[in-house]
């Protein structure tokens, strides 16, 4: 039988607040009821909000809530080069391009968003024709080109879930233009 793994990731950009600690919770005793292995993950790739002082209390906090991990992996941003290959990999592939356009560029382009959205849906039309085949500038926003493709998937909690990314976000940003992978990238 397969071992199974899960993380708690905490990203140091402030105190451990109550909805991440449920998460974590739930996260924690789902794993355990199931003989998962708990791995703890300090996502601090968002560098300009990191605050390094609130690493340890986030620990701290996880042990007095009773939670314990198997294993710590060592901050994400000591080792940049599972994204560099990643990006390489994707970039080879045609899935992602560099896009230099700003917010307003994009929702300029796409229309007016619609109420209670907080960024514009990137639409395919903007897509550069000719994408590139080489990972080769760090310094601009690389985004991924999302597929029209319906994701269906089974959850435990809300069921049967269905999808299509292309419609709800268009194509997201996977690196950013301060030379770090994006949350979308990072994460998996």
């Amino acid at each position: 039988m397969a071992t199974h793994t899960t993380r708690l990731a905490p990203s140091p950009t402030g105190a451990l607040h109550l909805g991440n600690a449920r998460t974590f919770l739930v996260n924690w005793a789902l794993a355990r009821q199931r003989g998962w292995r708990v791995i703890l993950r300090i996502e601090d790739l968002d560098t300009p909000r990191v605050k390094p002082e609130t690493i340890e209390q986030t620990r701290d906090i996880l042990r007095w809530l009773g939670l314990e991990w198997d294993e710590e992996v060592a901050l994400q941003s000591r080792d940049p080069s599972p994204f560099r290959d990643a990006m390489h990999s994707l970039a080879q592939r045609g899935l992602v391009y560099p896009c230099g356009l700003s917010r307003t560029e994009i929702a300029e382009a796409a229309g007016a968003p619609n109420e209670g959205e907080t960024e514009s849906c990137f639409p395919p039309e903007l897509r550069p024709s000719d994408r590139p085949r080489a990972f080769d500038r760090a310094d601009t926003n690389w985004r991924f080109a999302c597929p029209p493709t319906r994701v269906t998937f089974d959850d435990a909690v809300a069921g049967t879930v269905s999808v299509t990314p292309a419609d709800d976000v268009g194509d997201f940003v996977v690196w950013t233009k301060r030379g770090a992978p994006a949350y979308q990238l990072a994460v998996v």
